[in-house]
């Protein structure tokens, strides 16, 4: 399963709610947004995902093989 959310672009994931694209197990081939995005979306609830340095240094290495402008 490779689908991602609308709202935060977090590939879905029911098997922890504290990281980022969880989704209930039960909802995960209906669900357009993630749960985190629906409480922003209609409760307001902004909850902090906590990324380990080790995810950021993946992202960053990964821009650095592209040939795009980054701001």
């Amino acid at each position: 399963m490779s689908r991602k959310c609308c709202g935060c672009g977090a590939l879905f994931q029911y098997e922890d709610p504290k990281k980022e694209g969880y989704v209930k197990k039960e909802k995960i081939n209906d669900a357009l947004i993630c749960e985190r995005c629906f409480k922003i979306k209609y409760y307001g609830d902004y909850k902090i995902i906590n990324k380990d340095n080790n995810e950021y240094k993946k992202i960053f290495d990964n821009i650095k093989k592209k040939n795009d402008l980054v701001l």
